[in-house]
This record gives structure tokens, sequence and C-alpha cells, in this order.
């Protein structure tokens, strides 16, 4: 090997590490998703495009942000919103190590963004009930009398 080719696969090697964004490195542009219903089977729609059925994992791109409906017949459509956020352990290590060179390939390529939520169950709701909506840390739980079950049953009958 001639010294300009030794020095030129040197330059190769120490410079590889800092061509790369860490987020790039460490995780890649893509994320995990875990997406979940009850009940099972509800068709996992993105841009109105359908990507998959319930219970499944599907990969997202890191940089952009996506809307998911739940749709399964019979049950209202559930929309969730995986918001890109950025990943701060790509941070600190493109801080360290990876200089403006790694915080511009992870931010042109997405790979500086984590996803939320990386873990998604949605309960579908019957059509035509109503669901009160919680909020976080916390689950509704409503009861209904038989009494009352009946005049909804009427009422719904005497409308239709």
């Amino acid at each position: 090997m001639t010294r300009r080719s030794t020095a030129l696969t040197l330059l190769v090697l120490f410079a590889a590490p800092f061509v790369a964004g860490c987020g790039s490195i460490i995780h890649g542009t893509r994320q995990e998703i875990i997406l979940n219903s009850t009940p099972e089977g509800a068709q996992i729609l993105e841009n109105g495009q359908p990507i998959g059925t319930t219970p499944t994992t599907l990969r997202f791109r890191r940089g952009d942000d996506h809307l998911l409906t739940f749709r399964l017949d019979g049950y209202q459509d559930v929309r969730v919103t995986l918001d890109k956020e950025l990943d701060a352990t790509s941070m600190v290590l493109n801080l360290l190590f990876g200089g403006l060179i790694g915080f511009v390939v992870d931010f042109s390529n997405g790979a500086a963004y984590e996803l939320d939520p990386d873990i998604v169950d949605v309960v579908m709701q019957r059509e035509g009930m109503s669901a009160v909506e919680a909020r976080e840390g916390e689950v509704n739980v409503v009861f209904f009398t038989t009494d009352q079950v009946a005049e909804a049953m009427a009422a719904q009958a005497a409308a239709e």
C-alpha cells in the first residue's frame, strides 16, 4: 500500500464516526411502535391508507408526526397522533462526539427525534355509544342501571 492510500484509509476510518450523527448510528431513522386495540382486529390507517391490523408492531419514520386511524366495523374510529420529540440521548451524544456534522445529519434524516407514544393501546367504542374522556392517569368507569338501559333503548326505538 502506498503512503497516500494508507493515509486515506486512516482518514476514512477516523472520520466515519463523525460523518454520521449519533442518533443515526444508535437507533436509526425509524422507530418501532406497538399498536393494540380492544377488541383486536382494527384496521390501522395512515393518511387514509391501510398499513396494518391490530395487534401489530410497525416501523415509522422518526422525523415526522403520524396521524393514525383505528377502524373496526360497528365501532367509532379512534385517532391517535404519534408526535415527534427531540431525543435527548442523540442530542447529548452529538454534543460530546458528533459535533456540528452529527447534528446536521441527525436533524436532516430525522434520527434526532423519537416518537411518542411508543406503545398505543386504544379501546374501541361501539357506534352510538358515548364515552367520557379520561385525563392522563385516570380511568373513567360508567355504570348504568337496567332501568337506564331500558329507557335509552326505548328512546332510540322511538327515534327510529
